[in-house]
This record gives structure tokens, C-alpha cells and sequence, in this order.
């Protein structure tokens, strides 16, 4: 990633009480947009079982909600 990724990766807009309803979780994150000294406390490094159901359309069932 280039430095035009915000490095705390997260702004909850002034609103703390989002940061209790969020998963932030990194994956294979690198380069300077990753640094992780800025990073927010509760994000997570993801490992591949973690992300593996996010790596395809059907955790959003997009079979129904995205048309060809």
C-alpha cells in the first residue's frame, strides 16, 4: 500500500461508541501504507483461516444482490 491509506486505518468520525461494534483486522498488509505505529489498538492480524470466507463474493450472498 502507498501512503495515501491513512495509517490508523480506522476514523470513527469523533463517535468512540463505533469503535465497540467494529472487527478491524489487517491481511497481508505492506509498504508504507501499512505502517502499524499509527494503527488503531484493537485492530487484528488476520491470518489465512481468519479471511479465508471473505476471499470470495458469497459472504455477501452475491449470488442474490449482485446481477451479471
Amino acid at each position: 500500500m502507498t501512503d495515501i491509506i491513512a495509517p490508523e486505518g480506522w476514523n470513527d468520525f469523533n463517535d468512540p461508541t463505533r469503535d465497540q461494534t467494529i472487527f478491524y483486522g489487517e491481511y497481508m498488509c505492506g509498504g508504507v501504507g501499512a505502517n502499524i505505529t499509527l494503527t488503531v489498538p484493537y485492530a487484528t492480524k488476520t491470518n489465512d483461516t481468519q479471511v479465508s470466507p471473505f476471499l470470495n463474493a458469497s459472504f455477501i450472498a452475491a449470488d442474490q444482490c449482485l446481477q451479471a
